[in-house]
């Protein structure tokens, strides 16, 4: 009662100083009325974002969610695993964010609007977290190494294989024995004409390639690295009288690649062959008869 009675007896003193006329009775002020006042003035925060998903491509996340009613940004927040405490990563204007080079982890992240008063921006509620998993990159080095020609898909028909090769001076050769039909032409290979071979079984499919390559466009220790260094270290190796010849035998997809060939003068010859599309002729089950590949050659 002390403190009403002394609150009383200032505020009269400072009503009769400035002129301002007493109230009669004295000032009695409600503590638990003012409180209430005082927290009704507070606002209450916005909801989370709603419909928050995380993307992953490679080593990259995106990041999305719906707009909320009242918010003037957004703040993104990712998990400090050290610390298990959630850190603000960016604030952004958008309803999504790129977030790219991440390394091989687990990633959490977590959003929340933001409202702005004056130049202070306070987050709202935060969204549950979204995880993500970035895998190790490949560890495929990267090459710039090719094969000299690209041949079309084993078991292509014939007038599509003959197409997509686009050969120059084309000649229809026929049938060359049992089962197996060719087609030859010019493709220019580091813009030296060079002569390309196309076996098709009696069904139409193109099943075995051929190309004689001038030294002059491809020599043939580029041309051996390059497949090497494409499809590892050759499964057979052959040197006679200085003529090299290196096949590459690929038992999951029953393909043989092979060269033929010096790095002396003269031309060096490049194929490849499916076992899968063969003419049983030639079949290349027990690995045995690979030769026949190079006698179709002198037909």
């Amino acid at each position: 009662m002390k403190k009403r009675r002394l609150l009383g007896v200032l505020l009269a003193g400072i009503m009769a100083f400035t002129g301002i006329p007493a109230v009669s009775g004295s000032l009695n002020v409600d503590a638990s009325a003012a409180s209430s006042a005082t927290t009704s003035a507070k606002t209450a925060k916005l909801a989370a974002p709603k419909n928050f998903k995380a993307t992953v491509s490679g080593t990259t996340v995106k990041l999305t969610w719906k707009k909320v009613t009242g918010a003037d940004a957004y703040r993104v927040y990712k998990l400090n695993s050290e610390t298990g405490k959630y850190e603000t990563l960016k604030n952004v204007a958008k309803t999504s964010i790129t977030i790219k080079g991440l390394k091989e982890g687990t990633y959490k992240f977590r959003v929340a609007a933001l409202v702005k008063n004056g130049t202070k921006y306070t987050a709202q509620t935060k969204t549950s977290a979204a995880a993500v998993k970035i895998k190790a990159a490949s560890t495929t080095a990267k090459t710039t190494a090719s094969l000299p020609i690209t041949f079309p898909a084993f078991g292509t028909s014939k007038d599509e294989a003959i197409k997509k090769m686009a050969l120059t001076d084309g000649v229809d050769v026929g049938k060359l024995k049992d089962d197996v039909y060719a087609y030859g032409g010019i493709k220019k290979i580091n813009g030296i004409d060079s002569m390309v071979l196309m076996y098709f079984n009696g069904n139409g499919k193109f099943f075995y390639g051929a190309v004689e390559v001038k030294k002059e466009a491809i020599k043939f220790s580029k041309m051996y690295s390059d497949i090497k260094t494409l499809k590892g270290m050759p499964d057979v190796n052959v040197e006679s009288k200085g003529v090299e010849m290196h096949e590459w035998v690929d038992t999951k997809n029953e393909v043989l690649y092979a060269m033929l060939g010096y790095d002396g003068s003269g031309s060096t010859l490049y194929l490849a062959m499916s076992a899968k599309y063969a003419p049983s002729s030639i079949s290349l089950s027990d690995g045995s008869n690979y030769a026949d590949l190079f006698n179709i050659l002198d037909q």
